[in-house]
Order: C-alpha cells, then sequence, then structure tokens
C-alpha cells in the first residue's frame, strides 16, 4: 500500500460530527466525481474512502447509497445517489454553485478543517517524506480551483499550482507546509513522523558534510606531504639540506620520519616547541627551494 493509502486510512477513522460532518462531506461531494442534481457519485481507488462517503451521506440526509465494485487489475470502487429528489435535495442544502467554494458551510475553522480533510480524501496525494516532500491535489481546471487555492490562502498556506493534461495540480513541495496541512486535516500521527524523517535527514546530511569535509582536508593533507617528502628528498640528494639553517633541517627530518603525520601531529613530536603555521612555514620553504633548484637545474 501507499503512503497516501496509509494516511487516508488514518483519517477515515475520524467521525466528524455536528457541523463538520457536513463540512467534510461537502469537501467530498465538491471534488469527487460529480455533484448535481443529474448525478451526485464518488469513484476511488479507496475502499474506506468510499465507505466514508457513504457513511456520511447516511449521516447528513439518511440516504443510502450502494457501492459497486469494477476493474480488473485495480479495483474502483463507486458509489452514487440514486433517487432525483434525493440529489436535489443534497445539492440544494450545500448550494447549486460548482465554481465556488460555499462559504456558508465553511465559517468556523473546524468546519474548514474539516472540509479541507474532504477534499484531501477525494482528491489529494501525499508522497512518502522518505523519498520526497510533496502534497497534490489533483482538480479540474475551472474556477473552483481558483477558489480552492483561495480557500488554502485563508488557511495560511501558499500551494503552488501547475497543470497536467485538462486537471490542474495544486501542491506543496516545502515541508514546513505540509506539515501545516496534515495538522490541520487531523493527520497529526505523520504529522510527527514527517517531523522525525526531516530531523533524521538533516542530521544525516550534516554528517555527509562533515565527512565530505574531513575527505577533503585528508586528500589536501596528503597531498601535501607527499610534496614535502619529494622535496626533502631531492634536497637531501643533492647535498643541499644539511646547508640550510638548522630549523629547516629540523622540520625536514621531522616529515621525514612521519611521511604520513597531519601538522598537528608533527607539532606534537617535535622535540622543540613549533605552532602548526610556523612548522608549515617551514615545510612550504623547503618545498620552494627545492622547486628553484629544479628550475635552476633544467636552464642549465
Amino acid at each position: 500500500m501507499s503512503f497516501s493509502y496509509d494516511v487516508k486510512s488514518e483519517l477515515c477513522k475520524i467521525r466528524s460530527s455536528g457541523c463538520c460532518k457536513f463540512a467534510q462531506f461537502y469537501g467530498m461531494l465538491l471534488f469527487s466525481r460529480a455533484f448535481s442534481v443529474d448525478c451526485v457519485s464518488i469513484a476511488t481507488e479507496h475502499e474506506i474512502v468510499c465507505s466514508t462517503y457513504t457513511h456520511l451521506l447516511n449521516r447528513c440526509f439518511n440516504i443510502h447509497a450502494p457501492v459497486e465494485t469494477s476493474g480488473q487489475k485495480r479495483n474502483t470502487f463507486k458509489a452514487s445517489v440514486q433517487g432525483k429528489i434525493d440529489r436535489k435535495r443534497i445539492v440544494t442544502y450545500f448550494g447549486h454553485n460548482t465554481t465556488e467554494i460555499n462559504d456558508e458551510i465553511i465559517k468556523r475553522d473546524c468546519c474548514k478543517e474539516a472540509f479541507l480533510r474532504g477534499v484531501f480524501l477525494v482528491c489529494g496525494i501525499i508522497v512518502d517524506p522518505n523519498k520526497d516532500y510533496c502534497v497534490e491535489f489533483v482538480l479540474p481546471d475551472s474556477p473552483i480551483c481558483d477558489s480552492f487555492v483561495k480557500f488554502l490562502n485563508e488557511l495560511n498556506l501558499t500551494p503552488r499550482i501547475s497543470k497536467r493534461g485538462n486537471r490542474k495540480i495544486v501542491y506543496f513541495k516545502d515541508s514546513d507546509q505540509i506539515e501545516v496541512l496534515l495538522t490541520k486535516i487531523k493527520a497529526s500521527h505523520y504529522t510527527l513522523e514527517l517531523m522525525s524523517i526531516k530531523i533524521y535527514k538533516d542530521i544525516r546530511n550534516k554528517v555527509n558534510r562533515k565527512n565530505n569535509c574531513e575527505t577533503a582536508n585528508i586528500s589536501k593533507t596528503v597531498a601535501a606531504a607527499v610534496e614535502q617528502t619529494r622535496a626533502i628528498e631531492y634536497l637531501e640528494d643533492t647535498g643541499l639540506l644539511y646547508m640550510l639553517p638548522a630549523e629547516l633541517v629540523s622540520a625536514a627530518m621531522l616529515r621525514k620520519i612521519n611521511p604520513s603525520s597531519s601538522l598537528n601531529e608533527l607539532c606534537e613530536r617535535s622535540s622543540d616547541p613549533i605552532t602548526r603555521s610556523g612548522l608549515n612555514h617551514r615545510l612550504q620553504k623547503l618545498v620552494a627551494i627545492a622547486k628553484e633548484e629544479m628550475e635552476s637545474e633544467k636552464e642549465e
């Protein structure tokens, strides 16, 4: 089963009551397969969503709608209000306008959240946050989409909008916004799961950055040590090393004995007190002298 299915299954366990049951049912009706005097129905791959739809239909209007199943590879569950009088009663209660959300139905904050929960159940998709942060609402390309975006804005949610075929996609990619949305529709368990995943990813990314940085530093240290060792060997082979000042000879011997050690480790092993920058300066001086002598040899 998908992550979306798990979230919707959790939401379907919530039993809205009072005004909120009408608000949630209104969200499901307005964005389901059909909502008009001619047809009031839902078609979904999630049996539990279809069951929630018929449950609310019965609780709000005392109407029973039979559920039909079709499909071979994937089952589709469909529920339709059979009687025209019943359809007209439902449409009249919520208003005949299917291009704009009826604010009268969702005046209270609890009803707004219940309405959003209903919309998510019928046309919402959430990606597993272990893979990506994304919530989508797949809506018809009609004025109702603009009305829904306005509704989200009133809840301090700022979605993006794109088009896919004859559908509009209202979506969120920001994890903080997704947390707010999940909290509002009462998917609190998954809000906490998302927060845990974010913390885990943040720690993992910090560790990776640290490891990458340490790897880069190790590479630089090794490259510098190799260059210094070669310079010292050249100066020693040419008899120039022991003609240099004592502090340079001491630094050269320290590096020769410890070819793979870091500067900090060399400072700790030095018989004479010396700072990291001071030792680095001496080793770089040895490299510079060796390069200068090599260039002189080439010119000759």
